[in-house]
């Protein structure tokens, strides 16, 4: 029985899986209906063969952060629970594209690319007064619907508990048309929200000055 047969057969009559859009690192990501609401939703899920490994509780870290995010720039979690002893949890199935879609299109506009950063930052802002960092904002984590951003995937963030490894070099990594800007060493929580949101807004201004597009 595929994982997909699986996670149909224990959830039930709630929702209707539909296909696997697919997943990085632990999780696998189905698109599913919500049979009693009627709507689309996302069903994350722990890959089976991580259930007994370190991975398992940083999937339910997961679960609780999306938990706390409530902000209109964020996609949030609608429901969790577990299959089997395998966690899970839904999110709204936005219906649009991720800013990488977008981005193999053509050039973003200056308004365009303005209105995605100020989305963007307004969401990472919240995060952060909540002692949350992203740690892996990047265009397929950025998703457009309707004119308006939603950043998803807080699987790596990092908290105002967590520790990190001291380190004397301060680095922050580019990457795409945002930066990963608090996957750093040598910094503690403040230092790493910082330098997303400063990566994030210097990434773009660099590219519109120049009139270039972003690069896939």
């Amino acid at each position: 029985m595929t994982l997909q047969d699986q996670l149909q057969s224990d959830l039930g009559s709630a929702y209707t899986i539909e296909r696997e859009l697919g997943g990085g690192g632990m999780s696998r990501v189905f698109v599913a209906t919500d049979t009693r609401l009627g709507r689309r939703v996302v069903v994350k899920v722990l890959s089976p063969d991580l259930v007994a490994s370190v991975s398992a509780e940083r999937f339910e870290r997961e679960i609780r952060l999306a938990a706390r995010l409530q902000h209109p720039h964020i996609v949030p979690l609608l429901s969790a629970g577990d299959v089997d002893g395998i966690p899970y949890y839904t999110m709204p199935f936005v219906e649009g594209a991720s800013l990488r879609d977008r981005l193999a299109v053509g050039p973003l506009p200056p308004g365009e690319a303005q209105s995605i950063l100020r989305d963007v930052a307004r969401a990472l802002a919240y995060a952060h007064r909540q002692g949350i960092v992203h740690r892996d904002i990047k265009p397929e984590n950025v998703l457009l619907a309707e004119g308006v951003a939603m950043v998803a995937d807080f699987g790596v963030a990092l908290t105002d508990r967590s520790t990190m490894a001291v380190d004397a070099a301060f680095r922050t990594s580019i990457e795409g048309v945002f930066a990963a800007g608090d996957c750093v060493r040598g910094a503690d929580l403040i230092v790493t929200a910082i330098a997303e949101g400063r990566g994030a807004a210097a990434a773009v201004h660099a590219r519109l000055r120049a009139g270039a597009a972003v690069p896939a």
